[in-house]
């Protein structure tokens, strides 16, 4: 089952220890804490597989808690048992354990001590399933404690609804589960309980609740345990109890139909009975064959396991034969325990081991008292198959086993065995925890075998037949165990080990404990070889791991030759109102975020959460906002729902479905929406709304409904509505009578997918010019053109993003990367390595003239070859850089400055090994980025060297630079740790991670960010207000004389000049400390992937590709297709530059 981390459940055990694999704990948890205190004393502790938390402790004797001090009466063994919870709460994640467990039994063990009970409460009120075992022994220690319990409550423990009003939904519930119920329905009050799925192993959300607790009975075949939500009157579980004793009495009900409701009232006296504890067969032959049985069940269970009766204290077996329920097939097909008797349709006591089974139910239930559902309802349902085949070996009557019979159940049956326990795979079973055979059929309702529990028996069956017979299975070898012995380690783990919501981790544990009990105690001839073929068993068939989840087919994202490109993307971690809205807006039960106790995201720790209404209702999650959809866009939402239908007794197929979930969408702002069922292409709906007797007002309609069997990922393709800005909203509709837990969502996420190589999408700014590599690698640029720089083969401005040209003025494709500059610029294609446009006065294009190109050329080396080989290029506003795969840094062009970094000052047609001022090559270099006549690097060790104009500072040094590199220094080292690095004009900027912002160099307009407006020859920490502006992503140094960063959330941040209104923050006033994107702005363009900024405008790429620019836009640089003056972000026309399309 999964398991949580609220809940947790622990065994402590004197003597073995149970070999699966341990896993590390956290020593910042509590709980880690406690468990590594009692390693600390010698404890050997096994680990749950799904959290790595303890499960089985086993103390060595001198260290077991012990209470040494005189006796304190008949309550004493509590009083110790209280002690040790109270001490070690921790270790079950909650030190305030002990007074919230009430004790519920106490019995004596033989030769050991006492067994205590206890019941886990809060508040006064129980928790289902949430109970501890504390056996101590009879030197008043604490020998174990074993069972599970919640670790964290925090649920309302004051109810809405009254008792009386939760019993008539409860009816109601049943009545609709059951359209055919043929008897009248009576309920008992059982008070307020708290459930949480997960201490049951149920896939359902797992939150915690509060509910009115009922059993109600009707026909032969059912006795309910219903939950009634005590806050909003939903059903939040429902199941039937029935499990499909020598004071004997047996009844003959001579298959005539029963006239009432009521089979235990046919069989309720020693008058009714065909035969009561006389030897003398009465002469039917059904009612003789029952008493035979059971007798022999009795005798079993007396003579080898020491038990008298169902209830160890002489409790009558009932049984009654040949029923006929009223409304019912007759011969009846079935046998059942109700809780009080035996009930069995024609020829179904012939079975010894049917018998023996069914009466093993009673037993069970007065033990430890297994919920009839999911794993510790297969293990209830194991056991009695386990006790009916010990019955039927040891049987010599009619019904006993021979070796063509062994090992199967029901094989005396008219209609043949059921199940085979030694080969399950026969019948469809699994033979272990990750067969393909486990069974996860499930819905709240009517649920598929109550959660698999005739099936998954299969697991267990397999391990006892093991026991019995030995052999090989799994890889473990298994040596045959005498079939008495193996029924006592079973009957010692269901006594003293097993409780309520044990699953098959606490079997494995209870079994191997309860081996090494009887070993120790000397009982019964066990061997320690015995004791090893239980391990083995429990091994091979892997109850220590958890079984197939949810049925449900996740959706892929991407394959792994394309990468994901987000276009929205909503964790519901920060909580944005302005960005959601549900419809009725007062009394909607969408919640955003959900609320405490009904948490259950899939990424971080905040989700929205639909809880179910206690009526018929209509509601609605929607955006506030659209987002802009392009061509190839999926969206995908993770999302569990819980919504009420009904399956067919086989659980193979939905019947009925109420209530349920639709997505929607709006193409005009929410003025209309439209069902989003056909755009679905993975996990869509499941099935229709029903229409009879349904008020719901979407009956009839598809939907999302029953149970997802825990979170799914649905995915819709949206490439219909390319173009478009689109809204989506969630809505759930129910009937009158509401059933189930609602509809939990998280992580929505729109994006498209890209192959890898053509995922790189990168953004240049210059001065007043701009290019993008789009994803499919082609090249578009747009703004001031004056030598050619923008590669169109004109020298014209312009204000639309227009495709790369060649020399030849053929469209540039396979661009890896673009570098725009004030003049010329460069870009590194897949086919040809460097290429270069624009002027070329100083021989800045590298292809070893000084001729002008509107078009690429080659760069080229001093000996004609191409220049590649090289991953990444820069420009500066007159030479230009690249960094080799060797990683080496080349320059070439204007060298007055030493911007080429080769220890000279002159310039150079072609490209030149930029070297350190020492005059070594610069290596390990692993970034570079050009300002306007000086350049730096980032080493593979973080620390960042520069070249070129010192003048300023904007090598970061004071040491002249004109004669090669240098490295940056900060006010009291050497600057290290450098992640990202953007040089601008006479200036640079620099990120450590997300831990910290560098700038250094000129600072006239308050560029580099500190609060001053003083030229820095050593790199300062970048502020907001009086802060350092840390958490960021990326950073961008300007041609002008502003800079500006993203966030880690995609926010955006700029600082310096502000005539053009280039930061962004609604003014044109100069900021010398980092100020955010106005808030209009940020809400239209969404979180930023890129920023790169040039003189006086600024512009960024979004997850989607979309590129958007503010500030002065006199030359078309902000790309909105004219020249004209916007005080607003505008986005670059030429969906096809900014999208790759």
């Amino acid at each position: 089952m999964t398991r949580f981390l609220r809940r947790f459940g622990l065994i402590f055990l004197l003597l073995c220890t149970y070999a699966i694999p341990s896993y590390p704990v956290s020593a910042a948890e509590p709980s880690a804490r406690a468990i590594q205190s009692l390693t600390a004393l010698g404890a050997d502790i096994v680990a749950d597989p799904d959290t790595g938390l303890a499960r089985f402790v086993s103390l060595p004797v001198d260290q077991q808690s012990a209470d040494r001090e005189t006796s304190r009466g008949p309550n004493e063994t509590e009083f110790i048992a209280r002690s040790f919870l109270q001490t070690h709460g921790d270790v079950f994640g909650n030190a305030q354990l002990a007074p919230t467990m009430r004790l519920h039994s106490t019995v004596a063990l033989p030769n050991t001590g006492n067994l205590l009970r206890f019941q886990q409460t809060y508040n006064g009120v129980p928790v289902l399933a949430g109970e501890l075992y504390v056996e101590v022994n009879r030197s008043r220690q604490v020998a174990r404690i074993n069972g599970e319990v919640l670790s964290a409550l925090t649920v309302n423990t004051v109810p809405n609804l009254t008792e009386s009003a939760a019993e008539d939904l409860a009816l109601t519930v049943i009545k609709k589960a059951y359209p055919d119920a043929r008897l009248t329905l009576t309920s008992t009050r059982l008070g307020l309980w708290i459930f949480d799925p997960q201490l049951l192993g149920s896939p359902e959300t797992p939150v915690t609740t509060l509910n009115w607790r009922f059993e109600i009975r009707d026909s032969a075949e059912l006795r309910a345990l219903v939950l009634i939500n005590a806050h909003t009157g939903a059903t939040t579980i429902q199941f039937n109890q029935i499990a499909h004793a020598l004071d004997q009495r047996v009844c003959n009900g001579n298959n005539v139909m029963d006239t009432d409701t009521n089979q235990n009232n046919d069989c309720a006296t020693d008058s009714q009975a065909a035969r009561l504890n006389s030897p003398t067969d009465s002469g039917v032959a059904d009612v003789d064959v029952a008493w035979a049985n059971a007798k022999a069940t009795y005798d079993y269970f007396s003579t080898v396991l020491g038990r008298d009766s169902i209830d160890n204290a002489g409790m009558k077996i009932i049984s009654l034969v040949n029923y006929c329920p009223n409304g019912d097939s007759c011969p009846y097909q079935n046998a059942f325990w109700d809780g009080i008797q035996m009930t069995y349709g024609a020829t179904f006591a012939s079975a010894d081991d049917v018998v023996a089974h069914e009466l093993t139910h009673g037993v069970t239930e007065k033990t430890a008292g297994l919920f009839y559902y999911f794993q510790s309802g297969a293990i209830n349902e194991s056991l009695s198959d386990v006790f009916g085949e010990l019955v039927d070996l040891s049987y010599a009557g009619p019904g006993g086993d021979d070796p063509t019979t062994k090992w199967l159940m029901g094989e005396d049956l008219s209609i043949g065995a059921i199940r085979s326990m030694s080969n399950p795979g026969l019948y469809g079973d699994p033979d272990k925890m990750t067969s393909s055979n486990y069974n996860n059929g499930l819905y709240l309702g009517q649920i598929s075998d109550n959660g698999g529990v005739h099936s998954n028996s299969g697991v267990n069956n397999k391990a006892v037949s093991l026991m019995v017979d030995g052999g090989v299975f799994n890889g473990y070898t298994i040596g045959a165990i005498d079939a008495d012995k193996v029924g006592k380690v079973y009957y010692y783990a269901l006594s003293n080990y097993l409780l309520s919501g044990s699953d098959y981790l606490d079997l494995g544990l209870s079994l191997n404990a309860a081996c090494s009990q009887l070993l120790s105690a000397g009982l019964d001839g066990f061997v320690t070889t015995d004791c090893q073929s239980v391990k083995n068993a429990v091994l091979a068939t892997e109850m220590a791991k958890s079984p197939p989840r949810a049925p449900a087919t996740d959706a892929a994202i991407c394959t792994t030759s394309e990468t994901k490109i987000d276009l929205y993307n909503e964790t519901f971690e920060t909580i944005t109102p302005s960005k959601w809205a549900k419809t009725p807006n007062l009394s909607s039960d969408w919640y955003y975020p959900a609320p405490t106790g009904f948490a259950y995201a899939t990424s971080g720790r905040k989700n929205v959460a639909l809880l179910y209404p206690a009526n018929q209702s209509d509601q609605k999650f929607a955006m506030n906002t659209g987002f802009y959809v392009p061509a190839g866009t999926v969206m995908s939402f993770r999302h569990a729902y819980e919504f009420e239908a009904y399956y067919n007794d086989a659980g193979t197929a939905m019947t009925s479905a109420y209530d349920g979930g639709i997505v929607e969408y709006s193409l005009n702002a929410g003025a209309t929406w439209v069902d989003a069922k056909p755009l679905f292409i993975t996990n869509g709906y499941n099935a229709s709304l029903i229409v009879a007797k349904n008020t719901n007002v979407l009956a009839g309609r598809m939907a999302f409904t029953g149970l997802s069997h825990g979170y799914i990922t649905s995915k819709l393709n949206l490439h219909s509505l390319a173009g478009s800005y689109v809204r989506l909203r969630f809505r759930s509709t129910t009937d009158k009578l509401v059933v189930g837990t609602g509809w939990f969502i998280d992580d929505v996420n729109a994006y498209r997918c890209l192959p890898s190589a053509q995922s790189a999408a990168t953004l240049s700014v210059s001065a007043n010019s701009n290019c993008l590599v789009s994803y499919r690698n082609a090249g578009w640029c747009w703004g001031a053109n004056q030598a050619g720089q923008l590669g169109t083969s004109t020298v014209v401005d312009t204000g639309n993003a227009l495709p790369l040209k060649t020399n030849s003025g053929a469209t540039m494709n396979g661009i890896a990367q673009v570098a725009v500059g004030a003049s010329h610029s460069c870009a590194l294609t897949n086919a040809t390595g460097v290429v270069c446009w624009g002027s070329n006065t100083f021989g800045q294009l590298g292809d070893g003239t000084t001729t002008a190109r509107l078009g690429s050329v080659v760069t080229k080396n001093a000996d004609g070859t191409p220049f590649s080989g090289q991953t990444a290029v820069t420009v500066g506003v007159t030479h230009s850089c690249a960094l080799s795969n060797a990683d080496t840094v080349s320059c070439w062009g204007q060298n007055a400055a030493g911007q080429l970094g080769d220890g000279t000052t002159t310039r150079s047609r072609y490209p030149v090994t930029v070297r350190t001022s020492a005059g070594a090559p610069l290596n390990t270099v692993k970034s570079i980025s050009a300002g306007s006549d000086h350049t730096c690097a980032i080493l593979t060790n973080g620390t960042v060297w520069c070249w070129g104009n010192q003048a300023l500072g904007a090598t970061g040094s004071a040491v002249a630079a004109n004669r090669g590199a240098v490295q940056v220094r900060t006010a009291t080292g050497y600057l290290f740790g450098i992640s990202r690095i953007s040089s601008g004009n006479q200036y640079t900027c620099a990120l450590a991670g997300t831990t910290a912002s560098w700038c250094w160099g000129r600072n006239s307009n308050g560029q580099l960010g500190d609060g001053t407006t003083v030229n820095r020859f050593h790199a300062v920490a970048v502020k907001i207000g009086n802060i350092p502006l840390v958490n960021l992503t990326a950073i961008a140094a300007g041609a002008g004389e502003h800079s500006c960063a993203l966030g880690t959330a995609g926010q955006v941040y700029c600082w310096g000049a502000n005539t053009s209104m280039q930061l962004g923050d609604g003014s044109a006033i100069q900021r010398t400390s980092a100020v955010g994107l106005v808030a209009t702005a940020t809400k239209l363009v969404g979180p930023m992937k890129d920023i790169a900024v040039g003189q006086a405008h600024s512009c960024g790429r979004t997850n989607g590709g979309a590129v958007w620019c503010w500030g002065q836009n006199t030359r078309g640089q902000l790309g909105n297709g004219s020249k004209s003056a916007t005080t607003s972000v505008t986005r670059v026309r030429n969906a096809r530059a900014v999208y790759g399309e």
